[in-house]
C-alpha cells in the first residue's frame, strides 16, 4: 500500500546552457507529492496500527529537506559567481543549495528521491513514487521499479 503527501516550496534557478527563456534567472513556486510504499502495520496497540506511516513521520523525513530548498537559489554549483559575484557568493553560502547537475526539474527531482531514500534507509518503507512540479503543466515523476 502507499500514501502520498504534498508539500511546496519556492526556489530560484537558472539553466546557463539552454536555447531559451530558462537560460535566465527565475523562479518556481513547486509543488511535491511524496509517495511512501509499505505493509500496513497490524500491530494490536501500536500507535501506527492500520497506518503505512503516519504522515507526522513523514513531514519528520520530507520537511527538514524542503526547508533546506524553500527560498533558495538551487545551483549545480558553478552558476553564482557567474551571476552575482565571487564575492557575494563567498559571503552569502545559507542562499544557495548545490545539488550538483544543473538545476531542471528531472535533477532536483533526483536529487530530492536520493534525499529521501536515504533518510528511510533501514526501514521497511520505501519511496516508491515522487513528482515535483515546477509549474501547474510541467513535472517530472520518479517512480521504483
Amino acid at each position: 500500500m502507499v500514501i502520498t503527501r504534498e508539500y511546496h516550496f519556492s526556489a530560484a534557478h537558472l539553466l546557463p546552457n539552454h536555447d531559451g527563456q530558462c537560460r535566465r534567472l527565475h523562479g518556481h513556486n513547486y509543488r511535491l507529492l511524496v509517495t511512501i510504499g509499505g505493509p500496513v502495520y497490524v500491530g494490536d496497540g501500536d500507535t501506527e496500527e492500520g497506518m503505512v506511516m503516519d504522515f507526522v513521520q513523514v513531514d519528520n523525513i520530507v520537511r527538514p529537506i524542503i526547508d533546506e530548498l524553500d527560498h533558495r537559489f538551487i545551483a549545480k554549483g558553478d552558476e553564482w559567481p557567474y551571476l552575482l559575484g565571487q564575492e557575494y557568493a563567498a559571503a552569502t553560502p545559507d542562499n544557495f543549495v548545490v545539488i550538483g547537475a544543473r538545476s531542471t526539474v528531472e535533477n532536483i527531482l533526483t536529487w530530492l528521491a536520493a534525499t529521501i531514500r536515504l533518510s528511510l534507509r533501514g526501514t521497511d518503507r520505501e519511496l516508491a513514487r515522487i513528482t515535483l512540479y515546477e509549474t501547474e503543466r510541467n513535472s517530472a515523476t520518479w517512480e521504483i521499479q
